[in-house]
């Protein structure tokens, strides 16, 4: 049985799950303080664009995305979020979305009728949670800034509206879109972002789980 999973595979569960005990850091990506209040994306359907600077990380796992919400509302969507490296500077998104996108792309949420409850009304209440823990996306700043990509459809909500916490982005977060609201645009602003993220270890602490790891591969084959 052991054969058939990937060295690579298995050591990314290990690292996940050593990083997790001891090296959790959220990140509070926000670009600036509370500006006002954005209906894009999550108020319609369409597909949203983030760019976060890479000077936020270090290396590690992405695990989730949270949001301040304006609206206290029922949320409901058919909601995917790809992760990805880019090498677009902040600022430089395209409008043509599918431009944007560089390197090591992976979907980390795919889900039909996604359904969250949230009190809105505080900036500072990041109560809009997007995980995928389960599906983690491992982050190298090396690879350029980090790119999230969302597509949202069938999206209904109990507000009048749903909208989210925005900054001025300032230089370190920026957008592009392409929705039912607003059609095609990119700016330099920004969702004020809570994200999920644990470091990995030193490198000689991955060296001793990589040696460990293959040891034990190696007597399980030798057992079979």
């Amino acid at each position: 049985m052991v054969e058939k999973f990937t060295i690579h595979g298995v050591l990314s569960v290990l690292l996940l799950s050593y990083a997790v005990s001891v090296n959790a850091i959220p990140i509070n990506a926000h670009g600036g303080s509370h500006v006002t209040w954005n209906s894009i994306p999550f108020s319609f359907d369409g597909r949203y664009q983030q760019i976060y600077s890479s000077g936020f990380f270090s290396a590690g796992f992405i695990t989730s995305l949270s949001f301040a919400p304006a609206d206290s509302a029922i949320f409901s969507s058919d909601i995917t979020i790809k992760l990805s490296n880019t090498t677009v500077d902040i600022g430089g998104l395209s409008s043509n979305l599918d431009e944007n996108i560089a390197s090591h792309q992976k979907t980390v949420m795919n889900e039909i009728a996604f359904t969250q409850s949230v009190t809105g009304g505080s900036p500072n209440d990041f109560s809009f949670v997007l995980d995928f823990s389960s599906s983690h996306f491992l982050y190298n700043p090396k690879h350029g800034n980090l790119l999230v990509d969302i597509t949202l459809s069938n999206t209904s909500y109990t507000s009048d509206i749903f909208r989210m916490s925005r900054s001025d982005g300032n230089g370190l977060l920026s957008r592009a879109w392409d929705n039912t609201g607003h059609g095609e645009g990119s700016d330099s602003l920004g969702l004020r972002t809570n994200i999920g993220f644990v470091a990995v270890p030193e490198p000689s602490i991955l060296a001793l789980m990589s040696v460990g790891l293959i040891g034990l591969i190696g007597f399980a084959r030798c057992k079979s």
